[in-house]
């Protein structure tokens, strides 16, 4: 009698033991799949990020292209215009050379964050 009963302790036990530990790996499951969707969702925003970037860059070009070219202006001059306190004569030569579709390579001063 003693052995039966000590075998259905066991069982409860390993029962327990076998609930609790489908409990974790449906939770590890849970948290990796949130984990995929948000990582995702990351992913598509830096990439809807990045083209609205080169877009606004190609515009920006375009406007300093046409300072330079059309008017007449210098590229220090037209940086001076701007009044852009981080637009350098260097930065928009690649903004030019980006509306030019001559440069597809990343800004001088991205940011990382």
């Amino acid at each position: 009698m003693v052995a039966s009963r000590e075998q259905k302790v066991r069982a409860q036990a390993r029962a327990r033991a076998a609930q609790a530990r489908e409990r974790r790996r449906k939770a590890e499951r849970d948290r990796e799949r949130r984990g995929f969707d948000l990582a995702v969702a990351a992913s598509v925003s830096l990439a809807r990020r990045d083209e609205a970037v080169s877009l606004l860059e190609a515009e920006a070009g375009r406007a300093l292209e046409s300072l330079v070219t059309d008017e007449g202006y210098a590229v220090a001059e037209a940086v001076e215009m701007t009044g852009c306190e981080g637009l350098t004569v260097h930065e928009a030569s690649r903004l030019r050379r980006v509306a030019r579709g001559e440069d597809q390579g990343e800004p001088v001063a991205a940011a990382d964050g």
